[in-house]
């Protein structure tokens, strides 16, 4: 999955997911009143929550920060000690306002974490009122302070789209939009984008324990525009998020339609010693698997000729099933040669037991118009 980070005054902050279900029973009872401004300290397992009371639309910064080890010159040597802790704010009635469920996307969230394991958390009042702060616990003493920041109002709600629905929407970068769907478990599901710009997808999808993760991501299947096809693995309300990598604002579709299944992939064709094969990839996506018989203690040569950046492999069959709805191979690598950009890729080969290699060509990069190679398996002395 690829990593977008959020530049913040002095450090570069990547958005985190939901913090804690547990967080969710957030309560105005018992939690002390936190001054903005004041520092206050978190002693190690604890899991305080304090109680602040705003105007509507005022915003606040909230920051939680691991506790520097004494002695220590910087943070380098508390970094990888840095806790997975969770941060929420919820208004009087214990519903939670910041971060929403759909903020489980690497941009656009209102909670993020520094290299270091500080959150910070933006919030803009909904309405005037007492606003309750709640942690979970750490194993380490940690710092929160309040600070008064001008924030834009709250992320905007995902949309409801139901399977089978689109939406049209302006797109803008630093401006993620987000959708939510009902899916079913074993389900399968295509999500596609069109617009001018260059837009990003993913998927967010219910896990164990009421949070969210990111399942799959998307940039540029077709020209610039994403496209997400898979399974969804569980019962429950999905998250997309259309991202723009464009400057300009632009008009935007997004389809989540179902779809079926991938076709498997055609079953492999039989390579033997000493007959050349001759084969064509279509694109840099394309892939060919054969079949190899070996005997036991016996040496192979693989000569594989292309005249673009082609990349042999063997291996055996993988017996798991692919995900983000690619076709697979069903194919398991378990070593590979790609020593040049064009010419002969070559690999000996002695084989432990006998029975059958899968052999696979693929390549990073092919011609407008694919690529011809030539395969030929040689035992040695031959």
């Amino acid at each position: 999955m690829k990593t977008r980070l959020l530049l913040s005054a002095s450090f570069a902050l990547a958005t985190i997911a939901l913090a804690d279900p547990a967080l969710a029973a957030c309560s105005a009872d018992g939690a002390r009143a936190l001054p903005v401004g004041k520092l206050e300290q978190v002693p190690a397992g604890s899991a305080p929550r304090f109680a602040v009371d705003l105007a509507a639309g005022e915003g606040l910064q909230i920051e939680l920060a691991p506790v520097a080890a004494a002695g220590s010159d910087d943070g380098d040597e508390h970094d990888s000690k840095a806790p997975a802790t969770g941060l929420s704010a919820c208004d009087a009635t214990g519903r939670i306002v910041a971060p929403l469920p759909s903020e489980v996307f690497a941009s656009g969230g209102s909670l993020a974490r520094a290299d270091d394991g500080t959150l910070t958390l933006r919030l803009s009042a909904p309405k005037a009122g007492r606003y309750v702060i709640a942690t979970d616990a750490a194993d380490v003493a940690r710092e929160i302070l309040l600070r008064p920041r001008a924030v834009s109002a709250q992320p905007r709600p995902a949309t409801p789209l139901e399977i089978g629905g689109s939406d049209f929407v302006k797109i803008s970068k630093g401006a993620p939009r987000v959708w939510s769907f009902a899916g079913k478990a074993g389900q399968w599901v295509k999500i596609t984008a069109t617009s001018e710009s260059d837009t990003v997808l993913h998927l967010a999808a219910p896990v164990a324990g009421g949070g969210y993760e990111v399942i799959a991501d998307n940039d540029d299947s077709d020209g610039l525009n994403p496209k997400i096809q898979r399974k969804l693995p569980a019962t429950g309300t999905y998250y997309v998020q259309l991202e723009s990598l464009s400057d300009e604002t632009n008009d935007a579709t997004v389809v989540v339609q179902p779809t079926q299944a991938p076709p498997p992939p055609p079953p492999p064709a039989a390579l033997r010693a000493g007959a050349p094969v001759q084969g064509k990839l279509a694109s840099s996506d394309d892939t060919r698997l054969y079949t190899l018989p070996v005997v036991a203690g016996r040496s192979y040569r693989l000569e594989l000729n292309a005249p673009y950046d082609a990349v042999l492999e063997v291996g055996q069959p993988d017996p798991l099933e692919p995900e983000d709805g690619k076709d697979g191979a069903g194919f398991a690598a378990s070593r590979t040669v790609d020593d040049n950009t064009s010419g002969t890729e070559k690999m000996n080969i002695t084989a432990r037991t006998s029975g059958q290699l899968l052999v696979r060509v693929r390549a990073f990069s092919v011609g407008d118009d694919g690529g011809d190679y030539t395969l030929i398996v040689k035992e040695a002395g031959n």
